[in-house]
């Protein structure tokens, strides 16, 4: 009977650890070997900012990093990006009052990187709209953190032109 329930145990433990793994490689967290980069991924937190004020002053001090793995056999820029703008939080980050604003309002078109200039192109989601100094702040904090890790990038262009203020990022 005893062995009965150390069994059972065991399977919960391996099932547990196993519905963790598929999720963590899902989102990227965690390390899976030595052929990983960490990397920073920068969001809105609405209980940092609260921390700040009580009437929410979308401070960019409250934009703070998230790290994800990603694999050495990518371009370690264009997957970043890829990541910052799906915007896959797992459940302890959101508890925490992360909420991107980047994967909110835009869908990422295409990004490429040519002798040091990150060229970015976006779209906005349907029934999305970008306006307001709020989400133009937050917006250009969460890229420009994330880009900063990257001592190769020293411009970034937004794309369509139309879309964005100029000192938007």
């Amino acid at each position: 009977m005893k062995n009965k329930y150390i069994l059972i145990i065991l399977a919960l433990i391996v099932v547990g650890a196993g519905a963790y793994l598929v999720v963590a490689k899902k989102v990227g967290v965690g390390n899976s070997g030595g052929n990983k980069n960490t990397v920073n991924l920068y969001y809105y937190n609405l209980t940092e900012d609260r921390k700040i004020a009580d009437y929410v002053p979308c401070d960019p001090k409250a934009v703070l990093p998230v790290e994800r793995e990603i694999s050495n056999d990518v371009d370690r820029v264009q997957e970043t990006v890829k990541l910052l703008f799906g915007g896959n939080l797992v459940d302890s980050e959101k508890v925490q009052g992360f909420e991107p604003k980047i994967s909110n309002t835009f869908s990422l078109k295409q990004v490429s990187l040519e002798n040091g200039v990150l060229t970015v192109e976006v779209g906005l989601l349907p029934g999305k709209f970008y306006a307001g100094s709020c989400l133009t702040t937050i917006f250009g904090t969460e890229l420009n953190q994330t880009i900063k890790q990257f001592p190769e990038i020293r411009e970034v262009q937004l794309e369509p032109k139309n879309l964005f203020n100029e000192g938007d990022i």
